[in-house]
C-alpha cells in the first residue's frame, strides 16, 4: 500500500478518535488536540489522571483564553505517538518538548516552560569515562524513542549502539535496563529527575553517576506547523501572564521542591 495513503488513514483514525462533530462546532482554541506522555515532573499520568508542571500551565493558558478544554481532554499516550501526531495533525500540540536545531522548523513554539539538562548516566562500578562522542561507540546505550537524546545520538551515527524503549513508561524501562546491566549507559533527557527516580525505586542512587552532561535545553509546548498564528500568540501571551503574576513559579515549586 502507498506510504502516503497509510499516513492519511492513520490521521483519519486519529480524527475519529478525537471526535469529528465536536471539532466542527468548536472555537479555534477548542480545536486543539493536546497530547502528552508520562514525563514527570512536567506530565504525570497516574491511573488515567494528569498532573504536572506543563499540564497545569497549559490548562490555565487555555482558561485565560476562554477555551472549554481542560486536562480531561488531553490525550495520554507514548512519546512517539505524541510527537508524531503533533507533527502531522493540524492543531496538534505536544506537551512537553525540547526545542533544538533538529526540531526547530518542525513545529510552532510557545514557551519556554523550563530549562533542563540532559546527559549520560552509568553505574559507578563501570568507571566509564566519556570525553567525546567517539567514546560512546564502545557502549550499549538506553534511550527513549524519539526523545531529543535519541535523535541526537542517531544524528551522531550511533544507531547501532542504541537500545530503544517505548510506550507510556519508557523512561522506567530504560532505567531498569541500566540497573539490570543490560546496557552500559542511559542517555536521559532530564538528569535531575532520573536521579530522583533512582532514589525512589529500590536502587541505591549512590551507585550511579553522571558521566557526561549535554548543554542545557529549553522546554516548550510544540504546536503543529499549520496552527493559526493567532492561537500561538494567544497562548504565548497567557503563559507570559502566568509568569508575571507568580503563578508559574508557584506551580514549578509545587512539583520540583
Amino acid at each position: 500500500m502507498n506510504k502516503g495513503l497509510i499516513i492519511i488513514q492513520k490521521l483519519i483514525k486519529i480524527i475519529l478518535i478525537f471526535g469529528v462533530g465536536s471539532y466542527l462546532n468548536a472555537s479555534s482554541l477548542d480545536r486543539l488536540y493536546v497530547l502528552t506522555d508520562h514525563w514527570p515532573p512536567y506530565n504525570i499520568a497516574n491511573k488515567g489522571k494528569l498532573s504536572g508542571i506543563s499540564v497545569e500551565l497549559f490548562e490555565l493558558m487555555l482558561k485565560k483564553n476562554n477555551s472549554k478544554l481542560t486536562r480531561e481532554d488531553f490525550k495520554i499516550t507514548s512519546w512517539k505517538a505524541t510527537y508524531d501526531t503533533a507533527k502531522a495533525l493540524k492543531n496538534g500540540v505536544a506537551l512537553t518538548t525540547t526545542r533544538n536545531k533538529i526540531r526547530e522548523n518542525l513545529f510552532k513554539w510557545v514557551g519556554p516552560i523550563d530549562i533542563k539538562t540532559s546527559g549520560l548516566i552509568s553505574k559507578k562500578s563501570r568507571n566509564i569515562k566519556i570525553n567525546s562522542m567517539k567514546d560512546l561507540r564502545k557502549y550499549k546505550i538506553a534511550v527513549v524513542k524519539d526523545y531529543s537524546t535519541h535523535q541526537m545520538l542517531q544524528k551522531a551515527g550511533l544507531e547501532n549502539n542504541l537500545h530503544v524503549t517505548g510506550g507510556l513508561f519508557a523512561v522506567h524501562k530504560a532505567i531498569d535496563r541500566l540497573s539490570q546491566n543490560r546496557v552500559d549507559i542511559y542517555s536521559t533527557s532530564n538528569i535531575n529527575y532520573i536521579m530522583k527516580i533512582l532514589h525512589k525505586k529500590s536502587f541505591n542512587a549512590n551507585d550511579y553517576e553522571v558521566v557526561k552532561k549535554y548543554p542545557s535545553d529549553k522546554l516548550y509546548f510544540a504546536f503543529n506547523k499549520k496552527t493559526d498564528d493567532k492561537i500561538i500568540k494567544e497562548m504565548q501571551n497567557a503563559l507570559d501572564e502566568l509568569k508575571s503574576d507568580g503563578t508559574y513559579q508557584r506551580i514549578k515549586a509545587k512539583y520540583l521542591y
